[in-house]
């Protein structure tokens, strides 16, 4: 069980950092590279946006508004 939740963990840290990470990106790599990420940041936003949990759909919302930001 501790394995779910170290897994669980990671992946929602995963959503949670994606959308700064797409946002700061802009800062520090180049324009075609920050397109990408933020580009993948929404898709992963939006992903999260579609699934059945209350949670899950304002973290996609947050990410994707950070990407969207910066695209």
């Amino acid at each position: 069980m501790t394995s779910l939740v170290v897994l669980v963990t990671l992946i929602f840290l995963s959503v949670i950092l994606a959308g700064p990470f797409a946002y700061f990106s802009s800062y520090f790599l180049p324009k075609w590279l920050s397109t990408v990420v933020c580009i993948a940041t929404i898709i992963l936003g939006v992903w999260w946006m579609l699934l059945p949990i209350g949670g899950a759909r304002i973290f996609g919302i947050i990410t994707i508004l950070f990407a969207i930001k910066k695209l």
